[in-house]
């Protein structure tokens, strides 16, 4: 049996954060184990000891996303951080983050480069 794989999920917009879990619930290793509206949710609900991965959108109405990228390594190291956005991998504000990052992927294309970034790990 394979490890189950936890997985908190970061969006202001709730129809992706529905279809990001949608999608995840198809995996029976993958367990979503919570769900935050902005970067500030991010903080007061996850459990950073019990969440292997978080996935976040790039732009949340509350705060700046290399500064809280920042706040979440120095909480969580170990926290694996997958961004979504909408924009190419090589945006500039994208390319700041890279190093605070495992992996970044375009909602266009989520099911594919995510699959893509497990079969990696």
């Amino acid at each position: 049996m394979e490890q189950t794989i936890t997985v908190f999920i970061a969006n202001d917009h709730t129809i992706v954060r529905n279809g990001i879990r949608d999608m995840l619930h198809k995996n029976p290793n993958i367990r979503v184990i919570g769900e935050a509206a902005s970067f500030q949710e991010i903080f007061e609900k996850i459990d950073g000891s019990t969440t292997d991965i978080l996935i976040t959108d790039d732009q949340m109405p509350d705060g700046d996303l290399k500064e809280s990228l920042y706040k979440i390594r120095q909480q969580w190291p170990k926290l694996k951080v997958i961004i979504t956005s909408l924009f190419p991998k090589d945006t500039e504000h994208l390319v700041a983050v890279k190093h605070l990052i495992d992996a970044i992927i375009n909602l266009e294309n989520f099911e594919t480069e995510l699959q893509e970034v497990f079969n990696k790990s």
